[in-house]
């Protein structure tokens, strides 16, 4: 991100485009087109953007250049986004405006022509007249005046407001954050546990390759679109050079719908194919499933199904192992040598191929379709189980997070169209909003809802624009593009029937932007949250530590990146966390895993071999138990007691006592190397004892 002007104190937004780069020059104008909009009434200034000769196209966005800079009064407790360059558009003056980050509140400035064709915020004096330090135009205090849902600000368009409520301030991040903590906390308790919308779910991986590991392994990964299987050789060598085939099957779309028999004999119906294309190994083979839902794991192996998401609905599934309705599935077709011995999920093969090449990872995110995260933990804070030593992965099944109302202040009407029309409304509220299956379709609700307000596609039929998925996420990320993205807007709306304007495709790239950048705060503000869960509990001072990263918007989008990088940093200030982007999205995490799973199976094997003689069946115990009785019985006879092995000696103790026993007693014990003199009063109140120990 670009630089920070007094970090502790600054607000960050996902603004329209906020992941800022390094660089240091302001954005140029494209001629005859501003980029900055007239400001709320009370910060009206008289000095109106001005056109400029084209600077050669769009910029990036970039944090604010040589004299964008905030008015001195305002320096050390903010910052600046600069906003695309949109090109030549009349009218487009009053959709777009800089948006100034001032401590607790934020303004809304009009750009000012700079040198070079540059922008430059307004004079200290003009800041200071529209909005002093520390309150907003209307004199506000601290707070009163955020970004998100500005529907109380008459000055703003309707594109300034949908811009508006789709960016969180820092502060905003900051409560959501604590939120998201105590949901992971609750989920990590014993008592709590099924109260937490954020699950945690152990995952029972204790450890991680360490290079003995030796033999072919399978990996099978579910995916929304695919079947993925991969064939992996391990040669102990460190793991430096494993031998890798794969291939990848298109999972119909009739599948996600259907039963779960249907779902998982298609799935051993790849593996059969796949082993066919290889030569059909008939030795035992190992399989690490990757799994990308929601799973209570009670073993490496073992795994119920908690609920479905990103589109699957297969009925008689929840609820049920799902390794071994694969198991079963794969035994159908007489693969007897092919064993399921690990289920995973997707992000904790992440954080393993993350780790290879010598930077150990003990985070992972993907944010791909859905999202979810995973972590190594203090065992003893997973309270759900009983290890208490070491480390345990803990994967935290984060999309379901705000289903309980925690993210209402920041849902936008948008979101809760998008939840609406959805499968599961009301659930995986969290990931509604960061997911890639979603940010297509919230922006085509934005879109809609403009073009009602007459904002967007003015006089033309939206029909088109509402069918459920006509506007995809991948779409959305090729909008964003600086080079292209113009072009990729206006080919994407007229392949609807509509007939964009110049501004019409500029506004669309800016929320397209606006969706993409709030869906990478809210996933730094969740890695915040990790971080700051794993610094407390190991009670660093400061936690340094490395983040696998996937997904497709991960990969597809280079400002995702920067902003997840640079919020994460805001929100948890404590650590220092390296994003390192996953090394392989073929399955050699999950392989890895799985292969570790083996070698301890294999441990587990020679410790039980050795331990198999020493261990008595339920039949030894009850033969025991027979010659126990035996010899008991031959002990008290009268002619068999000088042969009993159990000699059954009479003490001719004949009773024990009733309570009514009084007076002072003396006791001997004499015992291996010590003698005893025990005094004892027996009285109706009670009994004292005095006693002297004395050394053989």
């Amino acid at each position: 991100m670009g630089p920070l002007l007094g970090a502790s104190s600054a607000s960050v937004a996902g603004a329209p485009g906020s992941g800022v780069t390094n660089g240091s020059t302001p954005p140029q104008h494209t001629q005859g087109a501003t980029n900055g909009c007239p400001p709320p009434a009370a910060m009206s200034n008289p000095r109106r953007p001005g056109s400029q000769p084209s600077r050669g196209g769009r910029t990036p966005w970039s944090p604010h250049g040589e004299r964008g800079r905030l008015p001195p009064i305002n320096r050390c407790v903010g910052m600046m986004m600069w906003g695309q360059q949109p090109s030549a558009a009349p009218g487009l003056e009053d959709s777009l405006c800089s948006i100034v980050i001032v401590g607790h509140s934020c303004a809304l400035y009009p750009r000012l022509p700079g040198r070079d064709g540059g922008t430059t915020l307004p004079s200290h004096d003009a800041a200071q007249t529209s909005a002093p330090c520390g309150r907003d135009a209307e004199g506000r205090a601290p707070g009163s005046f955020q970004f998100g849902h500005q529907d109380n600000v008459p000055s703003c368009t309707p594109v300034q407001r949908a811009l508006l409520s789709l960016t969180l301030s820092l502060e905003k991040l900051q409560a959501v954050k604590c939120r998201m903590l105590e949901a992971m906390e609750k989920g990590l308790s014993q008592e709590a546990h099924a109260q937490s919308t954020v699950h945690m779910l152990p995952t029972f991986i204790c450890s991680t390759p360490d290079g003995t590991e030796k033999g072919d392994l399978m990996v099978v990964e579910l995916c929304q679109s695919h079947v993925r299987t991969l064939f992996v050789t391990l040669l102990g060598d460190g793991n430096q050079s494993p031998q890798l085939m794969y291939k990848t099957f298109e999972l119909p779309a009739d599948k996600l719908q259907g039963t779960g028999e249907v779902l998982f004999d298609f799935v051993a119906q790849c593996v059969q194919k796949f082993l066919e294309e290889i030569g059909n190994p008939q030795h035992r083979l190992p399989v690490g499933f990757v799994f990308p839902f929601s799973c209570r794991q009670t073993g490496l192996g073992k795994a119920e199904l908690i609920s479905w998401s990103k589109g699957f609905q297969c009925s008689d599934v929840e609820g049920k192992d799902v390794v071994q309705l694969l198991q079963a599935a794969i035994n159908k077709l007489e693969l007897y040598h092919v064993e399921v011995i690990a289920l995973l999920n997707d992000t904790v093969g992440t954080m393993m191929a993350s780790s290879w090449g010598g930077k150990p990872c003990e985070i992972a995110l993907v944010m791909g379709t859905g999202t979810n995260s995973c972590f190594m933990a203090e065992a003893q804070l997973v309270e759900v189980v009983e290890e208490n030593n070491g480390r345990m992965c803990v994967n935290s099944e984060w999309g379901c997070f705000g289903d309980d109302g925690a993210l209402n202040d920041v849902l936008t009407p948008y979101d809760h169209r998008v939840d609406q029309e959805s499968s599961n409304p009301g659930e995986r509220r969290f990931e509604k909003m960061v997911g890639g299956l979603y940010l297509g379709e919230i922006v085509r609700h934005a879109m809609l809802m403009l073009a009602a307000e007459q904002a967007l596609f003015i006089g033309a039929s939206t029909s088109t624009l509402g069918s459920k998925d006509a506007f995809k996420t991948q779409q959305v990320l090729e909008i964003m593009d600086n080079e292209t993205g113009m072009a990729k807007a206006r080919s994407a709306l007229e392949a609807l029937g509509l007939q964009p304007s110049e501004r019409d495709c500029c506004r669309v790239q800016q929320i397209c932007r606006a969706v993409v950048s709030r869906a990478a705060a809210l996933s730094a503000m969740g890695l915040a949250a990790i971080l700051s869960l794993m610094c407390r509990s190991r009670e660093l001072e400061r936690l340094v530590v490395n983040v696998g990263v996937d997904g497709e918007l991960y990969r597809a989008h280079a400002r995702f990146g920067e902003i997840l990088q640079s919020v994460t940093g805001l929100l948890a200030p404590e650590c220092a966390a390296t994003l390192v982007p996953a090394a392989d999205t073929n399955g050699l995490g999950v392989a890895m895993v799985t292969a570790v799973a083996q070698r301890m199976l294999t441990q587990r094997h020679e410790v039980e071999q050795l331990l198999a003689p020493l261990r008595l069946s339920r039949a030894d115990l009850e033969r025991v138990q027979g010659l126990m009785r035996q010899e008991m019985e031959r002990g008290l006879g009268r002619d068999s007691n000088a042969d009993a092995s159990v000699r059954m000696l009479p003490t001719y103790v004949c009773n024990t006592p009733d309570g009514t026993e009084r007076g002072d007693f003396l006791a001997l014990d004499l015992g291996g190397t010590n003698f005893r003199v025990l005094v004892v009063r027996v009285m109706e109140e009670g009994i004292h004892m005095a006693s002297e120990i004395y050394v053989i």
